[in-house]
C-alpha cells in the first residue's frame, strides 16, 4: 500500500488514502447497520488502522457498499452529509473524496478505497486514476480481508472451543 500511496501522493498532491475493511454483520448489529474497520492509513495519527466505523444505512453507504458504484464526494457539504467524522476531515484540510467500492466475484463489497483531496473538486481523469489505483491494489486488499476474517473466525472458534461448561 505504501507504493499505491507514494503514486497517488505523485500523481494527486496532498491528500489521505484509506481503505476499510466490510466487517460482516454480527449478531449485535441491527440490519440497517455496517460496520466498516479501517486496515491501512497513509495518516495514522489521525486515522489508525484498526479503527471502526458503524455506518448507518444512507445515501452514501447504499451507493458505495450495497450498489457497489463509485462515491465521488465535492466540497464540505458533501463531506457533511456523507460523513459523520467530517469536522476531521475539513480540519486535516480535505475538502473531497472519492470512494471505490472493492467488489469481490459475486459484486459484494468486502472493502472501500478511500482517498481524499485538499482540492475542492475532482477533474474526471483524476477519478479515473483513483479508480485505476484501486483496481491494481484490490488483489492485495482482498487476500488482506480474507486472512483478517480467517483469523476473526479462528479466534471465534477458540473461544467457543475453551469455553467454560455450565455445572
Amino acid at each position: 500500500m505504501h507504493i499505491v500511496e507514494g503514486v497517488r501522493h505523485d500523481l494527486l498532491g496532498d491528500g489521505l488514502l484509506t481503505v476499510n475493511m466490510r466487517i460482516a454483520p454480527a449478531a449485535e448489529i441491527p440490519n440497517d447497520q455496517v460496520v466498516l474497520q479501517r486496515a491501512w492509513s497513509s495518516d495514522p495519527l489521525a486515522y489508525p488502522p484498526g479503527g471502526r466505523k458503524h455506518k448507518i444505512m444512507t445515501e452514501w453507504s447504499r451507493q458505495l457498499l450495497q450498489n457497489g458504484q463509485v462515491y465521488v464526494g465535492e466540497g464540505d457539504v458533501d463531506l457533511a452529509q456523507a460523513f459523520d467524522d467530517h469536522a476531521l476531515i475539513t480540519s486535516l484540510g480535505l475538502h473531497c473524496v472519492v470512494n471505490v467500492p472493492l467488489l469481490d466475484k459475486n459484486r459484494n463489497c468486502f472493502a472501500t478505497f478511500n482517498v481524499l483531496g485538499r482540492r475542492t473538486f475532482w477533474r474526471d481523469d483524476e477519478v479515473l486514476l483513483v479508480r485505476l489505483l484501486a483496481t491494481l491494489a484490490a488483489p492485495a486488499i482482498q487476500r488482506a480481508v480474507r486472512h483478517a476474517s480467517m483469523a476473526v473466525s479462528a479466534t471465534a472458534r477458540l473461544s467457543e472451543v475453551h469455553a467454560p461448561t455450565p455445572n
